[in-house]
This record gives structure tokens, C-alpha cells and sequence, in this order.
């Protein structure tokens, strides 16, 4: 007699809780019958007791059922419960946990069997084969397969870069970083740190953190394949300059390492070092700018570079053309970046969901440069890369913005605490791109206040005198009608209008049957004209900016808007929503939000850009938006 899959899942239930569990949450989660649930417990106590004579789920009436912890180690020592860790329920989830299995497994030299695998799943052979097929599938993706290793179950096959980059990427991107203690070498990491910056540092070679972090995580795998007998093979992709303080640097660093870890280092070994420390930026101080950019001149790199600039400052406005350390950033960003492709060598942006999530302008734009380089270079770059190249844009606009100028506040509560840092966390969340929050004060400290560099005082009390700027009272607690009244002060102040002031009922289109983007383009634009709010030029703009780039943003959005040509009398946001989803450039889209605005207010465009980003930054918001079919809807999701 063996324990059946429900019972297993049963047993790992309460086994995790530690503490009663009723037969009917019981029945819930494993969505069979109470009485299914008393049945299969008590197959399991018999089970147990059959094999060891012991009870092991003790029933308690109105409690319910609880596991006896001082079973514990029997349990461990006849099923495996992959380390006490969270069973993954849901498919992607389970193959995201079975491909980083097959990578722990990788470092170790070992092999997993699919009834391993199943057990520790508590799933059915049959769900695990269409399991199998997703992670064969991602596989497939880096050029590896799974292949039997006799009776031992199925490995890893491929090329040794490959595997290191899966290994890079499953062990290190997919999963916390804590998660990882059984890594080998993990827990050297500390050391191992030392050593490198060390020997970064006596010769002269400089890393970012993000940098160092990766090159560590690199250094890591190489040691536990090298342990393992796998060695990269040598290759002639890139010169080698054995007289370079990298290549010199690289064979120290690998003495060290034999000594640390009593390991021999193949000279294959000490070149993929070198290669490393080749593809890493390298920091460059603001004096040396102008020479930088000499030594770039004429090269590929800076000519697709200077085009995407010249691009989107025809499209925005922006003229980033004439930002020198944008320009050096991104050429020293994208050198390195073409060399760790080039090479196999992925990076790891721990960042990028909050460079996804607050910057999707910046976003917008480095995808943009992504597709220059793939339509130029021929070379595809990744989503964490694309999001290192979105921070040198957002530091562009940085700048940018410091020269614009900004809404200076000051914020005044009772205490000076609580409630004014809850109200400034709202204020820089809601408004970082036209308010700076200059200090937080207490009634006390109002004399302190220098009105020289403020615009407006906004405070959670009433304040008694008189002063030279304005001064806006909102509750302590921070209502919406309190933001309304911010808001609103905002963009009068700034002469700006606000999403809402910009939408009409009549720029609101569904049911329409369309094939292509082209169709919808002209239409809308079109409607523009007819109704008003635009000439015949700026329809022509909205074209022509389309063809300059895609307009896509991800999501299966795409917010077209005109460019430097032709007159806007109206200012608006144009909505369509698709019953069919039209093929674009890059994708799919069922959601088209059309600007029309005066192009000269580049802060405007982004603000109206950012708001409308904000709306449809995850998929089920656009889904949401395009089920309900409804304007109301839409209007009021910018309330």
C-alpha cells in the first residue's frame, strides 16, 4: 500500500500549518468531499501505523484535524518535501520550480527522475508530461534539452555556456537570491567578494555595484561547473589581449581563486574571466566626457545612438542630442552590452520591475533604441538590459527636469510627523514630475521656512497670519477630495490641463471593424479634424510620427500622437476599443489612446503620457477597460 496523490497533498497541508485545520478547509483546498477527507485520513494513520505503528494526524471534534510534529523526522526520512519549501500550484509556476531544480541538480552533476519530480509536486505523472513539455520549450530557448543519464534520470545537455547562462538566469533572476543556500559557494560568498574587489582594485579596473553583483554570480557558476569537470570550451569569438591589465588582472584572479578553493583553473577558464571583465562599463568622470565620445566616433554603436536622438527629439522634443553624459552612458552601456550577448554572458537587472512600473517613458524610449540596434546590428537585446538602458534615459530627463523647474511645496502638520510624511509619500508618488517637496515642518517650525524657495505651503492645519505664497488646507488623513484640491492647484499653477479636460464622449469608439493600424490611424485622425480639434497637418503629423516608430506600449496598447507639424485648436485623448485584436508592429493591440496636444510642452506630454501609462500598466487593467465597453468607466478611472 503507497499514500495517493490527495493523500500526500493532505499530509503536506497539514504538515506546513502546524496546527488544526477543519475537514472542511481541508475539503476546500483539495476540493474533494468531507467524507473524501475523513476517508483519506484515515488511510494515511493506517498507512503509518501499518509501517511503524504510529498515529500521525490526531482528529480533534469542533478543532478538527493536526499533524504530530514529533513524527517529523519519520515523515522526512520516507517522503520527500522538497525541503519543507511551498509546493507550486499553478503550471508556470511548477515549471519555473522544475527548470531551477534541473539547474541545482546541473551544479551537482546530478539527475532527477519524473517520478522525483511528481512526488515532490504531489501531481500525477500524466500532469507533469504537459509540465515537461513548457520547461522543454524553455529550454529549447537557450539551446539545452533535457537527455537520460542511464537509470538515473534525465540532465542537462548543451553547450557549457549555455548551461551557465541558464544557470545565471534560473539561479539567480527567477528565484530570491536568499533562496539559494544550497548553491555551491554560496556560502563563500563573502570571501569570494573580497578576493574580487581586491584584485579589481590593485589593477585599476573599475565596476559599477550591478556590475560587481553579476560578476560574482558568474564566478559563482564557473567555480561549481568547474568542480563538476565542466570547462568552457576555447573559442576565437574575441581578441585576446594577453598584455591588458584585464587579461593580467584575470589570471591573478584565478590564482587566488585555486588557492581559496583548492581547484585547478583551466586557461579557457581564465579567458571567460577576461571576457568578463572586457564586457563590464566602466565609470567615466565628467572631464573625461568629450574624450569618450571621440573615441566612439564613427562606430556603429554611436551611430545608431545619434539617429534614435535626433529621432526622439522629432518626436518629443527632447533634445537629448545634446546631453553629453547621456550620449556616454549609453554608448559605454551598449558596448558592454553587445559584448555579454556576443558572448553568452546574461545580465541580471534586479530593478527592472520598478524601472517597468515608474518609469515607463524611460521604457518607451530604450525599447525604442532596443529596435534600432535589432534593426540595425541585427543583435537582440533582452528586457533586463532594456531596462539598464531606460535609467540612462531617466537620467536625461532628470536633468531635464531640474532646468524645467518644478511646483516647490512645504508641507505643515500639528506634530510634523505622521501625518505630513504620510502626505508627502502621496504627494511624491502622485506628482514626482511637477511637485518638489522641499522640507516638512510643525506649526513651531514655520519661522524656519524660507519663502524664497517655495511656491506653496500646503498644511493639515489652519495656519494663522498671513504669507507670501499660497497656502492650501487638506485633511490630516489625506481624503481624495483633498488630492482633487492639490491636483487642481497643481495644474492651474503650471497652466496645464488635466486627462479628464482632455477626453470627450464623442473621441470614444468600439464595435469598429478594422484590420490594420493604418485603418484605425485614419480614422481617428480623421475624427480629430471633422470635429474641430486639429488640422489636416496635424492628422498628417499623427501618420508620420507612426512611421518614425511604433507607438506600442506593451499590454496590447498603442498610444499614436502627433509630432512637431500642424495646429491643435483642442487639446484630447482619443479612445478605441477593438472587439478583435489588430496586428501592429511588435505585437497585438485591442486598446488605441490617441494624443492630440500643443508638442511644444514637453513636461505636459509627459505628464498626460505617464497618467495614461499608470492606467494601463498591467494586462487585466486593459482588459478591464476594453470588457466594460463604457466611457464613464474610463473617465473615471482619472478622477
Amino acid at each position: 500500500m503507497e499514500l495517493k496523490e490527495r493523500e500526500r497533498k493532505i499530509l503536506s497541508i497539514l504538515m506546513r500549518m502546524q496546527t488544526y485545520v477543519t475537514g472542511e478547509e481541508l475539503s476546500n483546498e483539495i476540493g474533494v468531499s468531507l467524507k473524501t477527507i475523513q476517508r483519506d485520513i484515515a488511510n494515511i494513520n493506517q498507512y503509518f501505523k501499518n509501517l511503524e505503528n504510529k498515529q500521525l494526524i490526531t482528529s480533534s471534534r469542533g478543532n478538527g484535524y493536526v499533524f504530530n510534529n514529533k513524527y517529523r523526522t519519520l515523515i522526512d526520512s520516507i517522503i520527500s518535501f522538497t525541503e519543507k519549501k511551498d509546493i507550486p500550484v499553478e503550471p508556470t509556476d511548477r515549471i519555473k520550480w522544475i527548470i531551477t531544480e534541473y539547474c541545482f541538480a546541473s551544479v551537482k552533476n546530478e539527475a532527477i527522475t519524473l517520478n522525483q519530480l511528481a512526488d515532490a509536486l504531489f501531481i500525477s505523472t500524466s500532469t507533469l508530461k504537459k509540465d515537461m513539455q513548457g520547461v522543454k520549450a524553455i529550454l529549447g530557448d537557450y539551446g539545452l534539452d533535457l537527455v537520460k543519464d542511464g537509470n538515473k534520470g534525465l540532465k542537462l545537455a548543451g553547450s557549457e555556456n549555455q548551461i551557465r547562462s541558464l544557470l545565471i538566469e534560473y539561479l539567480f533572476k527567477k528565484i530570491p537570491f536568499e533562496s539559494n543556500q544550497s548553491f555551491p559557494f554560496h556560502e563563500n560568498k563573502g570571501n569570494l567578494s573580497i578576493l574580487l574587489e581586491k584584485s579589481l582594485l590593485e589593477y585599476g579596473i573599475h565596476m559599477t555595484d550591478i556590475g560587481m553583483d553579476n560578476f560574482i554570480f558568474h564566478i559563482q557558476v564557473a567555480l561549481s561547473r568547474i568542480q563538476t569537470g565542466n570547462f568552457i570550451k576555447k573559442g576565437d569569438q574575441y581578441p585576446v589581449h594577453t598584455d591588458s591589465k584585464e587579461y593580467v588582472c584575470a589570471k591573478e584572479i584565478s590564482r587566488r581563486l585555486e588557492d581559496m578553493f583548492q581547484l585547478s583553473i583551466p586557461e579557457e577558464e581564465v579567458l571567460n574571466i577576461f571576457l568578463h571583465l572586457s564586457a563590464q562599463k566602466t565609470i567615466v568622470q565628467d572631464e573625461e566626457l568629450h574624450q569618450t565620445i571621440a573615441s566612439f566616433r564613427n562606430t556603429e554603436e554611436c551611430e545608431v545612438i545619434d539617429e534614435v536622438l535626433e529621432v526622439i527629439d522629432k518626436i518629443y522634443g527632447f533634445h537629448f542630442h545634446k546631453d553629453d553624459v547621456l550620449r556616454v552612458g549609453l554608448l559605454i552601456h551598449l558596448r558592454s552590452a553587445l559584448l555579454r550577448i556576443k558572448l553568452g554572458y546574461p545580465i541580471r537587472n534586479e530593478f527592472l520591475e520598478d524601472i517597468q512600473t515608474n518609469y515607463p517613458f524611460a521604457m518607451q524610449l530604450a525599447f525604442f533604441l532596443a529596435n534600432k540596434i535589432k534593426e540595425h546590428m541585427d543583435i537582440q537585446i533582452d528586457l533586463h538590459e532594456t531596462g539598464y538602458l531606460a535609467l540612462h534615459f531617466c537620467g536625461a530627463m532628470e536633468r531635464m527636469g531640474k532646468k524645467e523647474g518644478k511646483l516647490r511645496a512645504c508641507l505643515v502638520c500639528a506634530s510634523g510627523g505622521g501625518t505630513a510624511i504620510l502626505l508627502k509619500s502621496k504627494l511624491e508618488n502622485a506628482y514626482r514630475n511637477r511637485l518638489l517637496v522641499q522640507g516638512v515642518y510643525s506649526i513651531r517650525q514655520i519661522s524656519e521656512i524660507d519663502f524664497d524657495q517655495i511656491d506653496i505651503i500646503i498644511s493639515t492645519v489652519r495656519l494663522q497670519g498671513d504669507f507670501p505664497v499660497p497656502v492650501l488646507v487638506v485633511t490630516p488623513i489625506v481624503h481624495e477630495i483633498d488630492m482633487q484640491k492639490i491636483n487642481d492647484f497643481i495644474y492651474k499653477k503650471n497652466n496645464c490641463l488635466i486627462v479628464q479636460d482632455m477626453m470627450s464622449k464623442q473621441l470614444f469608439y468600439m464595435n469598429k471593424d478594422f484590420h490594420t493600424k493604418e485603418e484605425i490611424i485614419q480614422f481617428m485622425s480623421q475624427q480629430l479634424v471633422d470635429l474641430g480639434y486639429i488640422n489636416q497637418a496635424c492628422q498628417q503629423s499623427i501618420l508620420e510620427r507612426e512611421k518614425l516608430a511604433s507607438t506600442e506600449i506593451g499590454n496590447m496598447v498603442a498610444v499614436p500622437h502627433n509630432i512637431g507639424d500642424g495646429v491643435v485648436y483642442r487639446p484630447s485623448v482619443s479612445f478605441m476599443l477593438l472587439d478583435h485584436p489588430v496586428h501592429w508592429h511588435h505585437g497585438d493591440v485591442k486598446l488605441v489612446m490617441m494624443i492630440a496636444m500643443d508638442v511644444n510642452n514637453n513636461q505636459f506630454y509627459k505628464d498626460v503620457f505617464l497618467e495614461l501609462y499608470n492606467k494601463v500598466n498591467f494586462q487585466y487593467k486593459v482588459d478591464e477597460i476594453v470588457n466594460r465597453k463604457q466611457f464613464d468607466y474610463i473617465y473615471n478611472l482619472f478622477i
